[in-house]
């Protein structure tokens, strides 16, 4: 039986390599590992190679061109948060997209693993999270929303992501961050990652992944210790 895992998180905070990272390292364990990012699942998806992570890169962020687009300089600069009583109306759409993507994963990826950069989850931070009593109302509606297998929140201070990010404007930054934090409140079963190095969420998320896989008798437990595991993996399967 597959497994749907889960990453979510501001941009810049590493999603994409982590869970790409995640996706190779199955992969060499020799079970059927796949990357799929639920932002972009579309019918189209369906008729879509499957295509494994054998390789990792790391990129480091390039310079951001010196005359952008007046239209690009300063992203979200206006956001505001959405009221929690639109919350119902686009849950709706939330719950449609949510429900295709597991159509697909049972119709494409039966019996493999799927490793999801984004979920449900990341629609939230847009409502204002810091007010608890309407908790309620997004674990109503996230009840009915299909379920994965483990969730993880990898998050960056403000600073790491406007480094990474430097388009987006820093009060949308920081707004969603702090946003991605408290999903651990709404949402007890996450597992909240932060730290500003990349390497040490890859740590933990892959130490997350393979506690999950070793519990369910998928693969056996790593025979050394995780973090030096993992450094030495990181090193092996990355180009820096």
């Amino acid at each position: 039986m597959g497994k749907i895992i889960v990453f979510t998180g501001p941009v810049g905070a590493g999603k994409s390599f982590c869970s790409r990272l995640a996706a190779s390292r199955i992969n060499d364990q020799g079970l059927d590992a796949y990357y799929v990012r639920f932002r972009l699942i579309t019918l189209k998806s369906f008729f879509e190679k499957k295509r494994k992570i054998r390789k990792v890169n790391v990129k480091y962020d390039k310079p951001e061109n010196e005359h952008p687009e007046p239209m690009n300089r300063d992203r979200f600069a206006n956001f505001r948060l959405r009221s929690h009583w639109q919350f119902p109306v686009f849950a709706i759409v939330y719950l449609l997209r949510s429900y295709l993507f597991f159509l697909l994963i049972k119709l494409r990826y039966a019996n493999d693993i799927v490793l999801t950069d984004r979920f449900i989850h990341d629609h939230l931070t847009h409502y204002p999270l810091h007010e608890s009593n309407y908790y309620w109302m997004y674990r109503l509606i996230f009840k009915f929303a299909p379920k994965t297998d483990l969730v993880l929140i990898l998050n960056s201070s403000t600073e790491v992501l406007m480094a990474a990010r430097p388009r987006h404007s820093q009060k949308y930054l920081d707004i969603v961050s702090r946003n991605y934090h408290a999903l651990a409140d709404i949402f007890p079963g996450t597992i909240l990652v932060e730290n500003d190095s990349v390497f040490a969420k890859a740590d933990a998320a892959l130490g997350a992944v393979d506690k999950l896989l070793s519990n369910s008798g998928m693969v056996e437990a790593a025979a050394i210790e995780a973090p030096v595991y993992f450094a030495n993996y990181l090193k092996s399967k990355t180009e820096i």
